[in-house]
């Protein structure tokens, strides 16, 4: 079975993620409702499940709030990690590579998808 080839940053940053979860604001913080799985067959069948032994929400940081409300369908990763960068005054170490490996882990998780 061949192994995916994981993607570089830069390809990353190429990407257009579009926002596949709801979600709504708590207390200044992004919840995620996980989508359920759509899968058929028995892959299918195994993400429920797993889906159901897993928690349902989740509720992201300021900086991973920050990120999902830039998630419009329209900016690319890099356009994200940029504004991302500015709004913390510059001062945003790597935020290329942050954000790169914060929506990998969303899109892991079926939050999100590419364009």
């Amino acid at each position: 079975m061949a192994r995916k080839r994981t993607m570089t940053v830069g390809e990353m940053l190429a990407l257009t993620p579009v926002p596949l979860a709801s979600w709504e604001d708590r207390e200044g913080r992004v919840l995620l409702r996980r989508p359920q799985p759509e899968t058929p067959g028995v892959r299918g069948f195994l993400e429920r499940i797993a889906a159901f032994l897993s928690s349902p929400t989740i509720l992201l940081d300021e900086r991973g709030s920050a990120v999902w409300r830039l998630l419009d369908g329209e900016r690319s990763a890099e356009e994200i990690a940029s504004a991302l960068r500015e709004a913390e005054g510059g001062e945003m170490e790597a935020a290329e590579a942050r954000v790169a490996l914060f929506l990998h882990q969303l899109a892991r998780h079926g939050m999100i998808g590419f364009r």
